[in-house]
């Protein structure tokens, strides 16, 4: 069964990753749109696909996370991809807006003159959505830090944040969300993740056990020594 997961849960993840591509494309009549554009119009053209990217990999590290310890009988070493996505989120979340910048300026970026002012509650979410981003991968690769050893992982709770702004910014201005089957992909992205977060609160931490400390060895009635008994020619085995 291990195996057949390997094997099955891979392909799963890049299927799920080619999806917002190829409709991207689709919808577009493939890559000749693209052709002769300068910069600015290039990155005018493909910020969607980044958003839509960004997303992506967010919501797989929400699943990845929330369902890390059953990942982790299948895949010892998932710990490792899940820092490495992380990483691939934020670039892709930065990457994001600075198209955006490229695309139509600064200026008009930070007065939000690209987008209607009806949908600037979605623009305000996506900065939000960055600000936390940026704030929990930093306290995950800060995390050794002394005082961040035991706050980090708090920290990164406001991931699940994350992902419910992201999923408001990009249901409300995507416009590859609204007019497209991506709307049922998105759909099954909320679904999902509800599930994992379900799994991840739910879930009992495994019991941590402590060794007694040397004056609770040396009190307690069971470690009193015990006095070796008379041989009788049959092996005994060790007390408890």
């Amino acid at each position: 069964m291990r195996r057949t997961l390997r094997v099955l849960l891979p392909l799963l993840y890049v299927a799920l990753a080619m999806v917002p591509g190829y409709v991207f494309f689709s919808v577009r009549g493939g890559t000749e749109f693209l052709q002769g554009l300068n910069t600015e119009r290039l990155s005018i053209r493909l910020f969607p696909l980044v958003g839509l990217y960004a997303f992506f990999f967010v919501w797989a590290q929400v699943i990845i996370g929330t369902t890390r310890r059953l990942l982790l009988r299948v895949f010892p070493r998932i710990v490792s991809w899940h820092r490495v996505a992380g990483a691939g989120a934020l670039l892709f979340a930065l990457s994001h807006p600075t198209m955006i910048i490229v695309g139509y300026g600064l200026q008009a970026y930070l007065a939000k003159t690209f987008v209607a002012p009806e949908l600037w509650g979605g623009v305000y979410l996506g900065m939000a959505s960055l600000f936390v981003l940026v704030l929990t991968a930093g306290s995950a690769l800060l995390m050794k830090l002394p005082w961040l050893r035991r706050r980090w992982r708090y920290i990164h709770y406001a991931n699940y944040a994350v992902f419910g702004l992201i999923w408001v910014h990009s249901w409300w201005l995507g416009s590859d969300v609204q007019s497209t089957n991506l709307r049922y992909v998105w759909v099954f992205y909320a679904v999902t993740a509800a599930i994992g977060v379900v799994i991840r609160l739910t879930a009992r931490r495994p019991a941590v056990i402590r060794p007694p400390s040397p004056t609770a060895v040396a009190t307690h009635p069971s470690s009193a020594v015990l006095q070796p008994t008379p041989p009788t020619g049959i092996a005994h085995s060790r007390p408890t």
